[in-house]
Formats: C-alpha cells, sequence, structure tokens
C-alpha cells in the first residue's frame, strides 16, 4: 500500500503543479491583457491628440480664410445691392405709370349678361 500512497501523492503533486501552470498562464494572460490594452490607451490618445492638432491647424487656417472670404463676400453683398438700387430707379418711373393708369383706367362697360340680369330685375319690379 505504501506504493499506491507514493502514487496517490506523486497524482496529488502533478495535479498540485499542473494547477500552478494553469494559475501562472492565467496570470501571464491577464498581464498580457492588460499590457496590450495600456498599449492601445496610448495610441488612441496619440492619434486623439494628432487629429484634434491637425483639426485646429485647419480650423486655424480656415479663419483667415473665411475672413477674406466674408470681406469678399460682404463687397460682393454691396455691389449687388448697388445694381439692384440702380435698376429700381432706372424702371421706376415705367412702373408708377403702368400703376396710376391701372388704377385710374377703370372700365365702366357694363358686361350683357349683366345688362340682361339687371333688366330683367328693373321690369319684376316694374310688375
Amino acid at each position: 500500500m505504501s506504493k499506491s500512497k507514493g502514487s496517490i501523492k506523486l497524482l496529488l503533486d502533478a495535479e498540485q503543479k499542473a494547477a500552478d501552470i494553469v494559475k501562472e498562464a492565467k496570470k501571464n494572460r491577464l498581464q498580457k491583457s492588460k499590457h496590450a490594452r495600456d498599449d492601445a490607451d496610448r495610441e488612441i490618445q496619440k492619434y486623439k491628440e494628432n487629429a484634434e492638432r491637425k483639426y485646429n491647424q485647419y480650423k486655424n487656417e480656415q479663419v483667415g480664410t473665411t475672413s477674406q472670404g466674408t470681406h469678399e463676400l460682404e463687397a460682393r453683398k454691396q455691389r449687388a445691392i448697388s445694381d439692384i438700387n440702380k435698376n429700381v430707379e432706372k424702371v421706376k418711373p415705367e412702373v408708377l405709370n403702368f400703376m396710376v393708369n391701372f388704377v385710374l383706367d377703370v372700365n365702366t362697360d357694363i358686361p350683357a349678361e349683366q345688362k340682361v340680369h339687371i333688366e330683367r330685375k328693373v321690369l319684376s319690379k316694374a310688375h
């Protein structure tokens, strides 16, 4: 029986050793995973910083361009307003004349259908 006790002890020792190996492997895997996550976080942070720097640089470049573009746009707007005002002054007398004539030239002719209707009303009141 001492031989079987020795075999059992050997088995138990081997089982303990296997459990220790598995435990160490899990620990190493967790460390590698944490290390990979930390590396990824650092890489993401670098990417964010680089992207933000590029964005700010682009934005600053565009502010100058936008400012210049705004001045050009304002000048074009003022020219367009000036052109419109000139055109208004040019056609103003013609438009006013048209409107006055439209208001003052009232057609007082009664359409034939209306005349018939009025005559019928007058005749019906007379009887």
